[in-house]
């Protein structure tokens, strides 16, 4: 268990730091930039960890061709999830964006319990929670809405949910139980690296390499992406995998906290209430 703690915890921290570097990346560069060369980091990261674990690419390369299309299906969903976050986090409100968009365990409940799964009162309490977490932070003060970029990203967050609940769900359902957990991640980013030069090179939008201070936010956003899913997947192997998923949910809460730390939002009473409710919530329907 304790280690299963120290996993979570560590997945939450990556994440929750990596979503304020997207925020400083993505006002850098630009969204389209910055996320084709998160992905291309993102790559290279578990491409080397693949060398370094042949048998997890001969494991997947037995698996059925629905396995694959599942995994092709859900890395086209997530990596649409992650522009529609990097977008949020850039325009809108580190307090309204990060927790809504950590609403996509919600969105992924939904579908499994449509799909058969068993649908409990606990899990209708969670759920209730959430909603009511997502309806009540987007509530600012008026005075914070002025500045270059006031808009609260509400409606870019609820997208990002909703492309990363599809997408777990379709992963963890379809692809994990027979290519394993790093190879439908590596299909994500691979995805994500065509998708994205594609549609830059149609907007003609410029691909050149970061500039030297925009290096260092692409590099290590990108890292503590990749640093979430090892620690995650590193606790899901301890077999308390409802700690972990509870544990790693409080990415939203840490990066609220960590900007309003570094003074890159304000976050007002009823905003830290909702992030309880929706962090709550997560662990209800993670039980």
């Amino acid at each position: 268990m304790d280690l299963a703690v120290f996993f979570g915890l560590a997945s939450a921290l990556c994440y929750g730091a990596g979503d304020l570097l997207w925020r400083v990346a993505g006002r850098g560069l630009g969204v389209w930039r910055s996320s084709f060369y998160g992905a291309i980091v993102g790559v290279v990261l578990l491409s080397v960890w693949l060398l370094l674990a042949p048998a997890l690419v001969h494991a997947a390369l037995r698996a059925t061709p629905g396995a694959w299309e599942a995994a092709v299906g859900s890395g086209i969903a997530l990596e649409g999830g992650s522009l529609l976050l990097t977008q949020g986090l850039v325009s809108g409100s580190l307090a309204v964006v990060a927790p809504v968009t950590a609403t996509y365990a919600a969105v992924a409940t939904i579908l499994a319990v449509v799909s058969g799964e068993r649908f409990t009162p606990i899990v209708a309490v969670g759920l209730t929670l959430i909603m009511a977490g997502v309806c009540v932070v987007a509530i600012r003060r008026q005075e914070s809405i002025e500045g270059p970029h006031s808009g609260t990203g509400l409606g870019w967050a609820m997208g990002a949910a909703l492309a990363y609940g599809g997408g777990v769900w379709l992963q963890g359902r379809f692809a994990v139980p027979e290519l394993g957990a790093i190879v439908p991640v590596w299909v994500m980013h691979a995805l994500g690296v065509v998708m994205l030069g594609t549609v830059c090179l149609a907007r003609r939008t410029r691909l050149s390499l970061p500039e030297r201070g925009s290096r260092a936010p692409i590099l290590a956003a990108a890292s503590l992406g990749v640093g979430g899913f090892i620690a995650m997947t590193a606790g899901f192997a301890t077999g308390a995998i409802a700690v972990v998923v509870v544990l790693s949910s409080l990415a939203s809460a840490i990066t609220v906290l960590l900007g309003r730390l570094f003074g890159a939002t304000h976050v007002a009473i009823h905003q830290w209430l909702a992030i309880v409710a929706i962090v709550a919530g997560l662990a209800l329907i993670h039980r």
